[in-house]
């Protein structure tokens, strides 16, 4: 850095700054978003969100340890599953209620998203018989589209 005169005061500005964000909290906790610390995958259905478990309504997912055939090779579709609702929920704010119509599990959004039909539209969840029918068009178009389990 180069100082020409007349810097002493922007040099000084520039140090307090620098002394300033050293000793903030954001700098030495690693503070991340507040929804992302209480949120927990468990697998392709299944989220924790603030100590409570929650199974996404309307589908199943492969659980870990579920394998599968992907690419011509046996794979553990429970973790690559489970790591599709991972990506949905990364640095968001999950919110969980009673799933629509009286269905069985929890609709559960991140920043507002669904991820039941996140995790069908991705292909990493089967859709049960008793769901809406949404849910059903949502998988068809994941298997046309060879999403997830649904790739050769």
């Amino acid at each position: 850095m180069i100082l020409t005169k007349g810097s002493g005061n922007s040099l000084r500005f520039f140090a307090s700054a620098v002394i300033g964000l050293a000793f903030s909290p954001f700098v030495f906790t690693g503070s991340t978003h507040a929804a992302e610390a209480s949120t927990v995958v468990t697998s392709g259905s299944v989220i924790i969100v603030d100590g409570k478990s929650h199974r996404l309504y309307g589908i199943r997912a492969p659980k870990p340890g579920d394998t599968c055939q992907l690419r011509g090779k046996q794979r553990d579709c429970g973790i690559l599953s489970r790591a599709g609702l991972m990506d949905l929920t990364a640095g968001a704010r999950v919110v969980c209620n009673a799933a629509p119509g009286g269905l069985a599990g929890s609709r559960c959004l991140s920043d507002g998203y669904d991820l039941t039909e996140g995790m069908i539209h991705t292909g990493w969840a089967q859709v049960l018989s008793d769901a809406p029918p949404r849910l059903h068009t949502l998988m068809k178009t994941a298997k046309a589209k060879k999403r997830g389990l649904w790739h050769d």
